[in-house]
């Protein structure tokens, strides 16, 4: 775990550097707020403007299509999206490092390929901006080799199932296994262990803890709450797939937290272009 962004929850409105000055058009609450004339907004919006959003994600790779509908009350709509598994397993390799796992780039861009086939390629003509969310993180467990050899999602269910029922725990998981990218030589660490902390759901929870503390102390409240933030929102498949890692957004962010969809954060991407679209054409 570890050498990720702040991505890592594809966290929305805030969890950004302090405010700059207010574009033409910006994003709030997942609707597009119009700030220029009304005749300077019908002339900027004559042309249709959709743009393409990609999610490389650590198992799987998605792509969405999203269209500037400022009538709409999100101020957006997807028009199509496609999600594909990577089957870029990690490996180890000779350039990674001894301590270093490397995916098979292939894979992932045979995926990509996969998902932008799948799209209208009518629609695909009209794009006017690509904008791209790229996240390589994840936990690795040791099973094959060991006579385990059990399907991830049978692993992952067990564990889950093991934290949401322990709700609570002393012991405490440092999960840089391999550093930060400010912090390459910290490692990882176990602490507060004792006899009774030990079940899978112990384990669990405070693994799924300590990830998002991870976060937290690069985002900490008090200064996101400077900021201005109102609202957290949170995506991605390790969201999406775990209500223990959701309980310790909530519990970490006391703010309003909203969890997205299985594509969201290719959504997300895909806005952030379709807001630098429109403030080119009304500026």
């Amino acid at each position: 775990m570890g050498r990720r962004g702040a991505s890592m929850l594809g966290v929305a409105e805030g969890l950004a550097p302090p405010r700059r000055p207010e574009p033409a058009w910006r994003v709030q609450e997942g609707a597009l707020l119009p700030q220029t004339s009304a005749a300077r907004l019908s002339e900027a919006m004559a042309a249709r403007v959709v743009a393409l959003g990609i999610d490389l994600g650590t198992t799987s790779v998605k792509a969405a299509l999203v269209e500037a509908v400022p009538g709409d009350p999100t101020g957006f709509v997807v028009l199509a999206s496609c999600a594909r598994a990577a089957r870029a397993e990690a490996a180890q390799s000779a350039a990674a490092g001894p301590q270093g796992q490397e995916q098979d780039v292939s894979r992932i861009i045979q995926a990509l390929n996969e998902c932008l086939a799948a799209l209208p390629r009518q629609l695909l003509q009209e794009v006017c901006g690509i904008g791209v969310s790229g996240q390589m993180h994840g936990v690795m467990f040791w099973k094959t080799g060991q006579g385990l050899e059990v399907e991830e999602s049978t692993v992952y269910s067990c564990m889950i199932q093991a934290a949401a029922q322990q709700r609570d725990t002393c012991l405490t998981i440092t999960p840089t296994v391999l550093g930060e990218r400010h912090l390459p030589d910290q490692l990882a660490s176990v602490t507060r262990i004792s006899s009774s902390a030990l079940s899978l759901g112990h384990v669990t929870r405070a693994l799924c803890r300590g990830i998002v503390q991870n976060l937290h102390s690069m985002l900490p409240f008090q200064q996101l709450k400077e900021w201005g933030v109102e609202r957290v929102i949170g995506s991605g498949s390790a969201l999406s797939r775990n209500e223990v890692l959701k309980q310790e957004v909530q519990r970490a962010f006391p703010f309003p937290v909203s969890f997205g969809q299985d594509v969201d954060a290719a959504v997300g991407a895909a806005l952030v272009m379709l807001q630098r679209n429109l403030n080119q054409r009304v500026s």
